[in-house]
């Protein structure tokens, strides 16, 4: 309660104001950049589904900005990913890459019926962690995370299998 002030400042009236930019045409903002990033996503999965891009990302965006699709920023070519798990990893390895990934989130979601409740509630908060946080950033590409994720889903199994 102490920083609602700064939070509604930095968060709700930023926010506010750089859609109020989009609205004007304006698409430099952070939140207009991250929109463009994503819609060249989508354009280049509809363009390559399944072989996907692979990490040379930037030939598509290039391309995408010369035909207009996207708001023109040099900022794209600094850029590793898509600021979205789930459009980065379709564009760069294809569809049936994020079908595997949600599947590797979702399926332990369904299959830890044995576990006692601070288990599961454990499992699915971290796991809506990850979803959540997938939509605008991919954390799944950071070693670390991944590593930590595959840990404890090992040891939700183990504890599955000792029971």
């Amino acid at each position: 309660m102490i920083s609602f002030p700064v939070l509604k400042e930095r968060v709700y009236d930023k926010t506010a104001y750089e859609f109020s930019l989009i609205e004007k045409g304006n698409d430099g903002s952070s939140i207009g950049i991250r929109l463009n990033l994503w819609k060249a996503g989508i354009l280049t999965i509809e363009n390559s589904p399944f072989k996907g891009t692979g990490n040379n990302i930037h030939p598509a965006i290039k391309k995408l900005m010369d035909e207009g699709k996207i708001y023109k920023n040099n900022f794209y070519f600094t850029l590793i990913h898509f600021h979205n798990q789930y459009i980065d990893i379709a564009v760069k390895w294809g569809v049936q890459s994020l079908i595997i990934l949600l599947l590797f989130l979702l399926v332990p979601l369904f299959t830890l019926n044995k576990e006692d409740d601070f288990t599961k509630i454990s499992f699915y908060s971290l796991t809506s962690i990850f979803m959540i946080a997938g939509l605008t950033d991919p954390p799944l590409i950071n070693k670390q995370l991944f590593i930590l994720f595959l840990t404890l889903l090992a040891i939700v199994y183990g504890k599955n299998k000792i029971k």
